[in-house]
C-alpha cells in the first residue's frame, strides 16, 4: 500500500523544481497614450519635433527602470533646447530635475505596470537617452535627433 508514496513525492518534487519563477522584465512598446515610444525608437531616429512623444515602458515582476536624458544640443545656438513634459498626467515616474551643470534629467519608475509620460522636445535637438534596468548599471544607451 505504501508503493505509490514514492513515486508521488518523486512526481511532486520534479514539478516543483521545473517550475521557475519569472524574473524581472520590461518592455518598450512601439507607442503610448501620447504618440510614439522615445524608448522603442532604434539609435539616430530623426524625428519632427511639432509632435508629441511618449516615455513608455511595461514593467512586470517587480521590475524597474531609470531612463537618463542626456542634452546634447549646441547652447551657443539656442538656450531653448530643453524638453518639456506634462507632469499634472506623471504618476509613474519620480522625475529629478534638469541638471543645468550635466544637461541631464533622471526619470526613474515607482510602480510596476503600464508607465507613460508626455514628453515634447523642441526643434534641432540632439537627446542621449540612457536605460538602466534592473540596478544601476547601464543597459543600453541611443542618440536621437529632433527637427
Amino acid at each position: 500500500m505504501r508503493n505509490w508514496i514514492l513515486p508521488v513525492i518523486s512526481l511532486f518534487i520534479i514539478s516543483l523544481a521545473s517550475c521557475e519563477k519569472e524574473g524581472p522584465s520590461i518592455e518598450y512598446p512601439t507607442s503610448g497614450a501620447y504618440g510614439e515610444n522615445v524608448l522603442s525608437l532604434s539609435d539616430s531616429s530623426i524625428l519632427d519635433a511639432s509632435h508629441t512623444f511618449t516615455l513608455s515602458a511595461n514593467l512586470m515582476n517587480d521590475a524597474a527602470v531609470s531612463i537618463e536624458l542626456v542634452n546634447l544640443s549646441d547652447f551657443s545656438q539656442s538656450a531653448f533646447t530643453i524638453w518639456s513634459y506634462n507632469d499634472a498626467r506623471n504618476i509613474a515616474w519620480t522625475i529629478s530635475d534638469y541638471s543645468f551643470q550635466y544637461h541631464t534629467q533622471l526619470f526613474e519608475s515607482n510602480k510596476n505596470g503600464d508607465l507613460d509620460l508626455e514628453i515634447f522636445f523642441p526643434s534641432s535637438s540632439i537627446v542621449q537617452v540612457n536605460f538602466y534596468e534592473n540596478g544601476g548599471t547601464l543597459t543600453g544607451s541611443k542618440t536621437l535627433f529632433w527637427q
